[in-house]
C-alpha cells in the first residue's frame, strides 16, 4: 500500500487538534500531512507553532489542490464552506474528508 498524502484546508482549532491527536508522532501508518492551507497567515503561524508542522503551506485552497502534493484533503473550515471546497477537490480527483 502506498503512503497517503493529506492536505488540510483550514488550520484553526479543529485542524490543530487533529494534527496533534491523529497525525502526531506517526500515529497513522502510511499517511502524513503533506501540505496545509489557510487564508489567515496568523492562523497558519499558530498552527505551525502548536503542531511543529514545517511543510508546504498555501494561502489558497486552489493552490493546494493544484499542487500535486496531496492525494486527499481534510476540510477544516467553517461548515458553510465545506461544499464548495469539497467539490473543488473532488473535481480535481482528490479524496475528501469533510
Amino acid at each position: 500500500m502506498e503512503e497517503i498524502r493529506i492536505g488540510i484546508i483550514g488550520t484553526g482549532t479543529q485542524a490543530t487538534y487533529y494534527m496533534k491527536k491523529i497525525f502526531g508522532a506517526g500515529k497513522i501508518e502510511r499517511a502524513h500531512v503533506a501540505a496545509v492551507c489557510d487564508i489567515d497567515e496568523a492562523a497558519l503561524s499558530a498552527f505551525r507553532a502548536a503542531t511543529g508542522y514545517d511543510g508546504p503551506a498555501f494561502s489558497s485552497y486552489k493552490a493546494l489542490i493544484d499542487s500535486g502534493l496531496v492525494d486527499m484533503v481534510m476540510v477544516e473550515t467553517p461548515h458553510y464552506l465545506h461544499p464548495p471546497l469539497a467539490i473543488a477537490a473532488l473535481n480535481h480527483g482528490l479524496h475528501v474528508m469533510s
